[in-house]
Order: structure tokens, then C-alpha cells, then sequence
């Protein structure tokens, strides 16, 4: 699958708070804002922007870890920022109100971090179940725990891989392809699942779409061994009925 490049999250950030500089300018600039009201606005409308486009960006990027921990973190300096202007303004009602907010956002955003990393765990011993089940023979039961991990998870990919290529092994192709073509519409550049696709399709007898898959596999990696063969058997056995 496809990760958010670290690199990309510090721009994306960057780029984000530049913006959210560039708003709180304008407002001070264009807007006459005195005392306690203009506290108060700003106190509003920093955090909003900042964990709205946080978290937009967040899902946008398949609420990838490392985004999501930027998020929490922004969520520090704006509560510091609000305890300061609650001292400076003698505690008015609107920047209470605002700073609870914060503090329960806080809480169940961290909540919500560390749900999703135990229920990451739970998912990867599913499939570490599922593959011992496999390796001893007793796919059925193997194909039940993936469907267990894609209950909880259902784009990963790991799960849908080994659920696919379970149902190719007990002769399952048309299902199998399914599972396959739901990984490449996540990642069309998936070389492994490429070559899978191409095996089932060669087992259904479609051995020109076969051959695309194969040769898909053997532009991302040259190198396969698996999908050259693959492709060999194919040309080889059209070419025997042609003589």
C-alpha cells in the first residue's frame, strides 16, 4: 500500500500552519478587532482551522500514523495559547468554552490513536493466524480469520492478499480475482498481486488476460522468476496446439 512519505507530511504541515499565518494576518490587517473580542476570535478560529485541515489531511492521506501524530501535536501549543489569553483576558466564558473543547478533542483524538494501533495489532495476528491455518492445510478456517482482520480492517492489504490467494488455492479463481482487483484498485503497481491475478486467470483458462497480468508483474520486477515462467507455460502450451 501506498504510505504518506514523511517528507510530504512536514510540507503538507508547513505549507498548512503558512496558510493558517496568512488568515490570522488578514484578520488583524483588513478586520478592527480590539481587547477581549479579538482574543477571542483568534482563540477560535486557530484551532478549527488547524484540527479541521489536520484531520482532513489526515483521512485524505488513509490516516496514516505519522500525519495523525502531527495533528495530536498541534493540538499543544494552541491549548498553551488558549491558557495564556484565558490569564491575559481574566478567564472569559468563550475562551473556557473554547479550551474544553480542545481538551476533549485532545483526549479523544490520543483515544482514538490508540484504538487504531490495537486494533492494528489484533488485525496482524489475524493474519499471522490465518497463514499458520494455511501452511498446516486447514484453509477454510484460514479464510475465516481474514475475514475476521477485514471486519476490522477492510482495505488492508495483507488480508485481502492471503484471502485471495486461499481461494485460488482451493480452486476458487473467480473469487480469488476479486480480492486481487480490490488490491490493485488501492495499488495498481502491486507486482505480487499482478502475478496472483495472472495464476488465477491462467487456472480459468484466460490465458491472453493471463499474459497481461504476467507481463504487468515483469515491468515492476524483471526479476520475477514466477511470472516469467508463468508466462512461458502459457506460450508454450498455445504454441503446441498451434503445431
Amino acid at each position: 500500500m501506498r504510505r504518506f512519505h514523511p517528507v510530504i507530511a512536514i510540507i503538507t504541515g508547513s505549507f498548512f500552519i503558512f496558510i493558517i499565518n496568512q488568515i490570522m494576518n488578514y484578520i488583524f490587517d483588513s478586520i478592527p478587532i480590539n481587547g477581549m473580542l479579538g482574543s477571542e476570535l483568534i482563540t477560535i478560529l486557530v484551532p478549527v482551522l488547524l484540527i479541521l485541515g489536520g484531520f482532513i489531511t489526515a483521512f485524505i492521506t488513509n490516516r496514516n500514523r505519522l500525519l495523525c501524530a502531527f495533528c495530536v501535536g498541534l493540538f499543544f501549543p494552541i491549548i498553551n495559547n488558549a491558557i495564556n489569553i484565558a490569564y491575559l483576558n481574566s478567564i472569559s466564558a468563550i475562551v473556557l468554552f473554547v479550551l474544553g473543547a480542545l481538551f476533549a478533542a485532545l483526549i479523544t483524538t490520543l483515544g482514538g490513536f490508540i484504538a487504531v494501533r490495537a486494533i492494528t495489532k489484533y488485525v496482524n495476528a489475524l493474519n499471522d493466524k490465518g497463514i499458520a491455518l494455511d501452511e498446516i492445510g486447514k484453509h477454510e478456517e484460514a479464510i475465516k480469520a481474514y475475514d475476521r482482520a477485514l471486519k476490522l480492517d477492510t482495505n488492508n492489504i495483507e488480508a485481502l492478499f492471503n484471502k485471495g490467494e486461499t481461494l485460488g488455492i482451493i480452486g476458487k479463481h473467480e473469487e480469488a480475482i476479486k480480492y486481487f482487483n480490490i488490491i490493485l484498485k488501492i495499488d495498481p503497481d502491486d507486482a505480487e498481486t499482478l502475478y496472483e491475478k495472472g495464476v488465477n486467470l491462467k487456472k480459468l483458462g484466460e490465458h491472453e488476460q493471463a499474459i497481461k497480468y504476467f507481463d504487468k508483474a515483469l515491468q515492476l520486477d524483471p526479476d520475477d522468476t514466477d511470472a516469467q515462467k508463468g508466462k512461458e507455460e502459457i506460450l508454450s502450451m498455445i504454441q503446441s496446439k498451434n503445431t
